[in-house]
């Protein structure tokens, strides 16, 4: 299965005599603001402590990853449609359980 616009994909994962799927996220932009971004360690390496992003350059994608943590972290938007629309709110109003969402950055900063 593939989804629009190609963001992700969902893979099978066979495990004992059951059935999972993985979703593999692979729209990946570069939207991180260099010069607004704070990095842990001041050569731009390591974690980074505190997000910036160029607005222009975020996609509607409901999951995305950027270069920088890309095999550590999947990010969503907020605000940017109906809220019913969006993942994280389809991920609360199903009741669904294991993901932990928390805000890094906010275009009102």
């Amino acid at each position: 299965m593939t989804f629009s616009k190609c963001w992700a994909s969902l893979l099978p994962l066979p495990f004992k005599d059951k059935l999972y799927h993985v979703l593999n996220v692979t729209e990946c932009v570069n939207v991180l603001d260099d010069h607004k971004t704070e990095w842990l360690y001041e050569n731009g390496i390591g974690p980074i402590k505190k997000y910036a992003f160029h607005a222009g350059r975020l996609t509607e994608a409901p999951l995305f990853k950027i270069p920088e943590t890309c095999r550590s972290e999947i990010l969503t938007l907020e605000g940017i449609k109906d809220p019913e629309d969006e993942f994280k709110g389809r991920v609360e109003r199903l009741g669904l359980k294991g993901l932990i969402f928390e805000e890094i950055w906010s275009n009102e900063q």
